[in-house]
């Protein structure tokens, strides 16, 4: 009886390891790369945790019913979770065990905070005609109906010939990257429904409250496209105190995302 007191004394006197930036754990551009527009599920994962803070282990305790995506968020908690570790008795360090859940949605019929979208029809020939360029939400337009840009970005991306498409075109979406909650959101592609798309490039860009860009962090710049695509270099679209979004007196993280789509015939 004296053993089980103590045991259940020590229990007690246990603190769970508690959570450290944990916003920062998984990001709005964590989403998925193999397929953003329909992978959605919860994954509910143990976390262990040593004396330090350090997660050293992370098992899957309800499933999302995609491994892939199962073993994607544990990878991604392991290199990020870290926690101000578990207290024991006199207040001593000692390793716990925290249970966590992500859920991972694509947020449907919404296109972003700002978003650019320039549109060609494509000719039985392979020229682009009929120059249509949308703009929701930004200052102003990102893109013009610049074709033979528009022709060389598209061939590259979509290979060719051009005339197995359509229409093509290009987007530029930027969208609000401050997670509230742990809820995971992309917005439904811009393209057409069955459209072929690729992400040229995205970066993180951060901008004070007078709408000014203070930082921008490439997360991708896209195998073989070249310096010209990354966002944040030197004279870039994004590059520091070049470009302002609407100032609204606040702060804001955006995941800015340039891609290329094309509607197949």
């Amino acid at each position: 009886m004296t053993i089980l007191t103590a045991v259940l004394i020590t229990a007690a006197a246990a603190s769970v390891p508690q959570p450290i930036d944990k916003p920062d754990w998984i990001r709005s551009a964590d989403y998925p790369p193999w397929d953003r527009e329909t992978l959605e599920g919860v994954v509910e994962v143990k976390l262990l945790v040593d004396a330090t803070g350090m997660t050293t282990g992370c098992g899957v305790t309800i499933s999302s019913g995609n491994v892939k995506l199962d073993e994607y968020t544990c990878s991604l908690l392991m290199k990020r979770a870290r926690f101000e570790p578990a207290r024991g008795l006199h207040g001593k360090r000692v390793p716990g065990e925290v249970i966590q859940a992500v859920h991972w949605e694509v947020q449907r019929d919404q296109i972003g905070n700002q978003a650019s979208i320039v549109r060609y029809n494509v000719e039985r020939s392979g020229e682009l005609s009929n120059c249509t360029v949308e703009n929701h939400g930004a200052d102003k337009e990102a893109f013009s109906c610049n074709e033979p840009l528009v022709h060389r970005i598209t061939e590259f991306a979509l290979g060719q010939p051009l005339e197995r498409f359509d229409s093509v075109g290009l987007t530029l979406l930027a969208r609000e990257n401050g997670a509230v909650s742990e809820v995971i959101s992309v917005p439904q592609e811009i393209a057409p429904a069955g459209a072929e798309k690729h992400v040229l490039s995205s970066a993180l860009v951060e901008t004070a409250a007078n709408g000014k860009v203070v930082r921008c962090e490439t997360i991708s710049s896209g195998e073989g496209t070249g310096k010209a695509l990354d966002m944040c270099s030197v004279g870039g679209p994004f590059e520091p105190v070049t470009r302002q979004f609407t100032a609204d007196g606040r702060e804001h993280k955006l995941i800015v995302e340039f891609s290329v789509f094309g509607v197949p015939r």
